[in-house]
């Protein structure tokens, strides 16, 4: 087992965290699979996620935002990397969540998709719990 080494510390009230960096006799011993080398992607050896989204049998189309040339010649070898990679596959969906073009400080460009409208109508596992500090703002003096 590895000491991972984050101390968590409740005081007054609030919640501290401490991370402290691993020793290098800690480091080895972790699976080195675990550790980003690089720009490589890749696909996890497990079970695709699904999601239940409310009324499936209405499709989820948000329009594809305007992209500017320059940011579709960005995004153009990221794409083209991920589809042969295997992590993309072309296909037609009813479905449609547009993508952005997000520049980075360097000129390269992140691909981003916006997934708003999917969490919108994403059936959620668990209640919607109330925040207790809105909760206590509505007890009156009288309540107590």
């Amino acid at each position: 087992m590895v000491a991972l080494g984050i101390n968590l510390i409740v005081k007054d009230s609030r919640l501290i965290a401490s991370l402290y960096k691993l020793t290098l006799e800690d480091e080895k011993k972790i699976n080195q699979e675990v550790w980003h080398m690089g720009r490589e992607a890749g696909k996890l050896n497990m079970e695709p996620i699904s999601i239940e989204i409310e009324r499936p049998e209405d499709p989820i189309r948000v329009k594809q935002y305007p992209i500017s040339l320059e940011g579709r010649r960005g995004l153009k070898p990221i794409i083209e990397d991920l589809i042969a990679k295997g992590i993309l596959e072309p296909c037609m969906s009813r479905h449609n969540t547009p993508i952005l073009a997000i520049r980075k400080t360097d000129g390269s460009y992140r691909l981003v998709q916006d997934l708003r409208a999917v969490n919108e109508r994403t059936k959620t596992w668990f209640p919607v719990v109330a925040n207790p500090y809105t909760l206590l703002n509505q007890v009156s003096p009288e309540d107590i």
